[in-house]
Order: structure tokens, then sequence, then C-alpha cells
């Protein structure tokens, strides 16, 4: 697997949990949404794979860009065509996520109307307000 590098990791983030985040770039009238889940085969067998969003559908429209090693370091992939500047703003915003996942996953939910969790449809005011479903929030 060819990855870039040069870039140092700061941040361990093996702790980062599988979901749905948009980070919002306020400054810039921007917002990037990402997704988290977790490797079913193969070499990234349970490695956290990042996905950022690549077009206007929230459920499919999802492009793999990098994983998290063992070791808790982000890994982008060659393929994903990153620049440096890229790979910065990405680690970036999984530090936001990593600092803050509930507000991220929270941005997520008012920008879909999904479960930032499980990205299920809400419909229960108080889960739409609060961005996570009765059943997800239980595992948190």
């Amino acid at each position: 697997m060819s990855v870039l590098t040069g870039v140092k990791p700061v941040t361990n983030f093996l702790d980062l949990l599988v979901g749905y985040y948009t980070i919002v770039f306020a400054a810039h009238n921007t917002h990037r949404t990402i997704r988290i889940t977790r490797g079913k085969f193969g070499h990234f067998a349970d490695k956290l794979i990042i996905s950022k969003m690549n077009g206007t559908d929230n459920t499919s429209n999802y492009v793999g860009i990098g994983n998290i090693d063992d070791n808790g370091s982000l890994r982008v992939w060659q393929k994903a065509g990153l620049s440096a500047a890229q790979v910065t703003s990405l680690r970036a915003s999984l530090e936001m996520i990593l600092t803050e996942p509930t507000e991220a996953g929270k941005q997520y939910a008012l920008r879909s109307g999904n479960c930032w969790k499980c990205n299920r449809l809400l419909t229960n005011p108080e889960s739409i307000l609060a961005g996570i479903g009765p059943e997800c929030i239980k595992k948190i």
C-alpha cells in the first residue's frame, strides 16, 4: 500500500468514534463532511477508514482517502491525490472531531437530517435536536 509521508502525527487518532461528521469553516463559509468506518476485510479489518463526502448524496457519495494505523497515525492513501496542504487540513479536521465528536456529529445531523452514528433518518424531535437516534445514544 502506498501512502503519503512527511507530515509527522501530532495526535493519536485511535480514539475516533465511527460516525458521520461535518466540520464547519465559518471564516470561509464552507464545510467538510467526513465518514469514519471500520474496515471489515483483509488488511483493513478492524482499522478506522476515513472517507470524505464527494457529491451531494450523504448516504453513498464518499471516497476513501486513508486509514488510521495501529499506532494511531493518519495514513493518507496516495490514490486520494491529496496535497500536503490538504493532508494538513484533513488532520486538523480529524483533531476537531476527536476533540468535539458530538458537535461535529450534530453539524452533520443538522445538514442531513440523519443520525451522526448510523446515518438513519431522524424523525423524533428530541433526536433531531441531539443529532443522534435513541438506540445510538445508548452506545456512546
